[in-house]
């Protein structure tokens, strides 16, 4: 991984947070101090801090308040990050959706196969949208995992994967954009994101209906 690639995971992990935090304790520091300087009547000095002071802290807490409306941000710079992603996301969820389309995580990779399979085994529901049929995508269906295969002539669709349709308070999607070696995976949650989860449930309907 790149230094630019490190500092973006940094940044969208924690080093955010503790700069957002440090330009707060700071401006907090400027409005401290020219309080003190108002009352020894150094009008100047108080300004000035006072100028340093409110705008720090007013932007830190606005990007504090926005950061926190943000997706969760996780930056995958090979295969192997992405397969441990997908194992770690799709074991938190009952119900999985999986829009992949040419499947490429899983095709040819026996360890993700047994994987998906093995979640199929402790009873949850999988459901997996691919290109097809092929002889693959038959053979997963012979596994437990539902899949639906998209229309012939349907442009490439988004990549994401949806956990626990339905279920309120505990519907997450994961979205994939961008390629390797800079792969990021934005989450988003129905409690900070209701739009998203609506958007992304409506699709899975659709296409459901369609398949």
């Amino acid at each position: 991984m790149n230094q630019w690639n490190y500092l973006r995971k940094l940044w969208h992990s924690w080093l955010r947070l503790v700069v957002t935090v440090i330009a707060v304790l700071i401006g907090i520091a400027c409005l401290v101090a020219a309080i003190v300087e108002l009352v020894m009547q150094d009008w100047s000095t108080a300004a000035a801090a006072l100028v340093a002071g409110v705008p720090l802290v007013g932007t830190s807490i606005g990007h504090f308040y926005s950061a926190s409306n943000e997706p969760t941000m996780t930056l995958c710079t090979s295969e192997a990050e992405i397969k441990g992603f997908m194992h770690r996301f799709i074991s938190q969820g009952s119900a999985i959706h999986i829009a992949s389309y040419r499947l490429s995580w899983v095709r040819g990779d026996q360890s993700m196969e047994t994987f998906l399979t093995s979640e199929v085994a402790r009873g949850k529901e999988v459901t997996i949208f691919a290109a097809g049929p092929d002889g693959f995508t038959n053979h997963l269906g012979t596994t437990g995992i539902r899949v639906l295969t998209y229309p012939a002539g349907l442009a490439e669709p988004p990549r994401f994967t949806f956990l626990n349709l339905g279920r309120r308070g505990a519907e997450k999607i994961a979205v994939a954009r961008e390629g390797l070696p800079n792969h990021w995976i934005d989450v988003y949650d129905d409690k900070h994101h209701p739009q998203v989860i609506a958007l992304a449930r409506a699709y899975i309907r659709q296409v459901e209906t369609l398949a």
